[in-house]
């Protein structure tokens, strides 16, 4: 029964992990990008699923096929942190080149044009929001 269980998880985080993915290449890198409520719901699926994982491997003794179903549930989870960060990042990087080019002869112009490079440092995302930040609000 567990392993029914088991496989019944697998096949519903495959699914949705797939649709997560048909969502991220549809989506376009647009200064008013907005991440879909329906990347969100997929993300919390996917993290139930690993709850109800755990919860499976708590009373059996079969380590070894519930131990594979939580890598592979973590191994979604943080391909699906990349690619959203991946996306965000993106568009940060549209915004901020489309605002260097309108500010070529001012001197925030370059401070743009070194915050667009900071990109190839690959600085975490955080970072480099609170860097734009910065940069908005000074």
């Amino acid at each position: 029964m567990k392993a029914l269980a088991s496989e019944m998880i697998n096949k519903c985080a495959n699914c949705t992990y797939q649709c997560f993915d048909s969502y991220m290449q549809r989506a376009r890198r647009t200064t008013d990008y907005v991440l879909p409520s329906e990347v969100c719901v997929m993300i919390n699926v996917i993290f139930s699923s690993k709850s109800r994982a755990t919860k499976l491997t708590m009373d059996s003794g079969e380590y070894k096929y519930h131990s594979k179903l939580d890598e592979t549930l973590e191994t979604m989870l943080k391909d699906m942190e990349t690619c959203i960060e991946d996306k965000l990042l993106s568009v940060l990087d549209y915004v901020l080149s489309r605002l260097a080019r309108y500010d070529e002869g001012n001197p925030i112009g370059a401070i743009l044009s070194i915050a667009v490079s900071l990109r190839l440092l690959r600085f975490p995302v955080k970072n480099i929001f609170y860097f734009v930040l910065f940069l908005v609000m000074s």
